[in-house]
């Protein structure tokens, strides 16, 4: 009964440092080598939404159109362009078992001229082998400056390094 105790505990622990060591070698894989992946290609939806100017809707695919980069301190930025919008931010990531997230809510408040504007990012993604990953998500602004104006951006990426 002992050597089945010892043998499920040495098993568990095993499978405890496998869990951690596939977060810590996508972590790893995201900020090496300066940690600036291309983007491979996108297909993408932008609206844009203005209370004057009305609403439009874009959908496209896009190929080499910029990067993201990962810090190993969990920080990053990215600056791509699809169809005519530049997307260009800094955001925060995580991993959590084998998927990473990538997330930023601000707000900011002009107090002499009353705009406003705020701005949530969120993406997910995978690692596909060692040199391309792949993620979902969106980046949303919207502004008050005399005119409400909201930009939806959703896409899915493939990026390489």
């Amino acid at each position: 009964m002992k050597k089945h105790y010892i043998l499920l505990n040495l098993l568990l622990l095993i499978l405890f440092f496998v869990s951690c060591s596939k977060e810590k070698q996508l972590e790893k894989t995201l900020y090496k080598k300066e940690g600036n992946w291309n983007v491979k290609s996108a297909d993408w939806s932008q609206v844009l939404q203005s209370s004057t100017s009305g609403q439009s809707v874009i959908t496209g695919s896009s190929t080499d159109a910029g990067t993201f980069s990962f810090d190993e301190d969990g920080g990053g930025s990215y600056d791509f362009t699809l169809g005519t919008e530049t997307y260009s931010e800094s955001f925060s990531w995580s991993v959590s078992e084998e998927t990473f997230s990538i997330t930023k809510i601000s707000q900011s408040i002009d107090f002499f001229t009353g705009d406003i504007t705020q701005i949530v990012i969120s993406f997910s993604g995978t690692q596909v082998n060692k040199t391309t990953i792949e993620m979902d998500g969106s980046d949303t602004r919207q502004y008050t400056s005399g005119d409400i104006t909201q930009s939806v951006m959703a896409g899915s990426f493939i990026l390489s390094k």
